[in-house]
């Protein structure tokens, strides 16, 4: 009787040991194709006596990958600065490149966020260039200043003051003031001008447009030189026109 009660007790707990390792293979198939944390943890929980040792390996690996993929995916999301934010979504798709669970959001991310980086290298670009244009454009209208303030042009190589140009000093802008003076007939003919890249002065007045032509000596308007003479004190006396 004892012998058959204990062969009894020992059918049951066999089959319960093998409902109990069927239950953990079922639980193991779901589990370890899951991306639910709160899966893998339960399993851990649930069969961490009856699951064997690989079994144990694999879902704790793909719990520690669960929880890198994810810590990986929230710095990305909250990286403002792009250039480190490029990096990152770089080094996911190379740490994850066999399955990460955000791999199409990351992949759509960095298609993204290169093209930003794109246009605003583009734009620095841009702006750097425009940065040393207008080092240059300061660069001449500091040249021309130099060369027009207390000094006039003169018609010819008279030193005498007949027919002559006089110019103020430019803006930031490259424009200015001056004045036409004819001695021969009292002409006195105000005018603004802007200062060209390439050097050349564009006249506007009353009488119409111009182009004049700077030398290093002079100028000339047409076929006529006019001499650049110092002259402090006339340049003076004629500020009141500029």
């Amino acid at each position: 009787m004892k012998k058959l009660l204990y062969l009894s007790m020992l059918a049951i707990a066999i089959l319960a040991s093998c409902n109990s390792k069927e239950k953990e293979d079922k639980a193991f198939a779901r589990v370890s194709t899951s991306n639910n944390p709160q899966e893998m943890r339960a399993y851990l929980d649930n069969y961490f006596e009856e699951a064997s040792p690989e079994h144990l390996v694999k879902i704790r690996k793909n719990l520690r990958v669960w929880v890198d993929d994810s810590t990986a995916y929230a710095n990305i999301c909250k990286t403002k600065d792009l250039a480190t934010k490029i990096s990152l979504e770089n080094e996911y798709m190379e740490k994850f490149k066999d399955g990460g669970n955000h791999k199409t959001e990351i992949s759509n991310m960095l298609a993204k966020d290169k093209k930003a980086e794109e246009e605003l290298e583009l734009k620095e670009q841009k702006a750097q260039e425009e940065l040393e244009l207008q080092a240059e454009r300061q660069a001449k209208y500091k040249e021309f200043k130099d060369n027009v303030v207390d000094y006039i042009f003169n018609l010819g190589n008279n030193e005498t003051v007949s027919v002559a140009w006089v110019f103020s000093a430019p803006d930031v802008n490259g424009c200015g003031k001056g004045v036409f003076i004819n001695n021969f007939n009292g002409l006195k003919e105000k005018f603004t001008y802007k200062l060209a890249d390439n050097g050349d002065l564009q006249v506007k007045s009353k009488s119409g447009s111009a182009s004049i032509t700077f030398l290093n000596d002079g100028l000339y308007r047409g076929d006529d030189y006019f001499k650049r003479i110092y002259a402090p004190s006339y340049y003076k006396g004629c500020k009141k026109y500029l």
